[in-house]
């Protein structure tokens, strides 16, 4: 009876190292994917503003109209994930599957309004599997998922012949930016 308290009490230690590792190394990179995304939105709407007011000009403006459709096709990209919640869920559900993850649970969240360039839907995830395996889950869903942010995580073990199994509650947000429309602009310049 002592030795399996131990173990659970080293288990139960493992896993509150994995959770504060799972926050540094998978929260902190997020925060800073969307600070980053935050910023290259912020250049693009400046782009976008400042390509309104320069006058076509041969090569120069050919690239700057080839960059800034390019970065405006990507955002819808990363858009489209947030507010098709039958992609979103496809999506995630190919990322458990590619990691052995079972997802027991999966329901979407009431959308919300979180400013007035963003909206965001958010994932009650529950799921289970190898700690590994469910730690790049986590890692594959801020990457491959659009803008997202993991809201929570909770790890609980789970009693079975294969030690190593977890369940997971996993609360996720699901961003799409408010992006300038694109405007229909002429590649050749005018004389």
């Amino acid at each position: 009876m002592n030795e399996n308290i131990k173990q659970l009490g080293a288990f139960t230690l493992i896993i509150a190292a994995s959770c504060a590792a799972v926050s540094l190394f998978v929260l902190s990179p997020l925060q800073q994917r969307n600070h980053s995304a935050n910023a290259r939105l912020a250049s693009a709407q400046t782009v976008t503003k400042q390509l309104g007011e320069l006058q076509p000009k041969g090569p120069l403006w050919d690239a700057q109209i080839t960059n800034a459709n390019a970065l405006h096709d990507w955002y819808e990209l990363q858009n489209e994930l947030a507010t098709d919640p039958a992609r979103l869920h496809s999506q995630v559900t190919r990322l458990a599957r590619a990691r052995s993850i079972a997802i027991d649970r999966m329901e979407p969240q009431t959308p919300t309004t979180t400013s007035d360039t963003a909206t965001s839907t958010g994932l009650s995830i529950e799921a289970t599997g190898h700690f590994n395996d469910l730690t790049n889950f986590l890692a594959d869903l801020t990457s491959e998922c659009g803008f997202a942010r993991i809201d929570f995580i909770n790890f609980a073990p789970i009693k079975s012949k294969d030690d190593q199994l977890v369940h997971a509650s996993i609360q996720t947000s699901h961003f799409a930016l408010q992006i300038p429309s694109q405007q229909v602009v002429q590649a050749e310049p005018t004389q």
